[in-house]
């Protein structure tokens, strides 16, 4: 929570040491996040991003969240909360119900400011699932 990063590299590169570190991706996850950053941005809207990578995962479904302190640039639009998706291929159904549970805090304005003011874990996921 309040993580203070400056680059989106950066914020890619500790969330996925973070799946990493508790043995829940592949070696490739890491690699293939970054070709997928590379192709096209995975800014949603609202200061929001979702990356993910152009792969299934083949470890554990997971989600990794960096709530930044100060908002950075995420090619040409300004991020402070994001999701780093790890899905395995099994759990496709998860990751659309992820996406459409996305749409959805997109269209409400106060549940997105309910995620940026979160100071905790709790805070973030009550929000994030009211």
């Amino acid at each position: 929570m309040n993580t203070d990063l400056s680059s989106k590299d950066e914020v890619l590169d500790i969330l996925c040491s973070r799946l990493e570190a508790h043995q829940l991706v592949s070696s490739s996850f890491r690699s293939s996040v970054f070709e997928r950053e590379q192709m096209s941005s995975t800014y949603l809207g609202s200061g929001i991003a979702m990356p993910h990578p152009l792969i299934t995962n083949e470890g554990t479904s997971s989600v990794a969240i960096a709530h930044l302190k100060q908002p950075i640039d995420w090619q040409g639009d300004q991020v402070s909360l994001v999701f780093l998706l790890a899905i395995h291929k099994d759990d496709a159904a998860c990751m659309n119900q992820f996406f459409e549970q996305a749409v959805d805090l997109l269209d409400n304005p106060d549940r997105i400011h309910s995620l940026k003011q979160a100071k905790t874990f709790n805070e973030l996921m009550d929000a994030l699932f009211q």
